[in-house]
């Protein structure tokens, strides 16, 4: 019985997806909200440690991550991207990565954006469940500011209001809102700023 479950898992992953797919272009609906970088403020929790990763510190996200996520993350460094590590205690907590002079950015599902130049632009952060509430989304944003000498940009989902709040205490402000409907694999878009 096992063995027949088992053969049936990579087919059963594979209709998932297309139902995934099918549901992403039939009908979606977003708000996205972009912030720039403006000033500096002292959101930090001084028991935290932000570093810029390197080589030997990445595997650290194995406290917090799946081999897979960890994988792929690791690829995405290999591409030139920075990975910024949050530790408590020696424990890998937080991550937040860093595309520098990347023009097209994608903030959701068939919806690119393109960055003025020379801007840097933060995304896939994320904090381990158990150690959420203790700054280190904002720890790492302003440890990220500080760090990066070009013009910084993050966006999130409206609905996402712990991201928004993270985001507003390291002295990000809201740049443009843009609402996106996917409507049978048709993309609209609306700009507000």
């Amino acid at each position: 019985m096992n063995e027949k479950l088992f053969k049936l898992n990579p087919a059963m992953n594979k209709i998932l997806k297309m139902i995934k797919h099918l549901k992403l272009n039939l009908f979606s609906y977003k708000t996205i909200i972009l912030f720039s970088y403006q000033e500096e403020r002292s959101s930090v929790n001084n028991k935290l440690r932000v570093i810029k990763a390197d080589h030997d510190s990445i595997i650290n996200l194995l406290h917090f991550e799946s081999e897979q996520k960890y994988q792929w993350i690791r690829k995405q460094a290999l591409t030139g991207i920075d990975l910024y590590l949050t530790f408590l205690g020696g424990q890998c907590i937080h991550r937040s990565m860093v595309s520098n002079h990347k023009h097209a950015v994608t903030f959701t599902y068939k919806f690119n954006y393109t960055l003025p130049q020379g801007a840097s632009y933060i995304h896939n952060c994320e904090t381990a469940k158990q150690f959420r509430g203790q700054k280190a989304y904002p720890s790492t944003l302003s440890y990220i500011a500080k760090a990066t000498k070009n013009k910084l940009y993050i966006s999130t989902d409206q609905t996402n209001t712990a991201s928004i709040k993270g985001i507003e205490k390291s002295g990000f402000k809201e740049t443009n809102k843009f609402r996106v409907i996917i409507l049978m694999g048709q993309v609209f878009i609306k700009e507000y700023n």
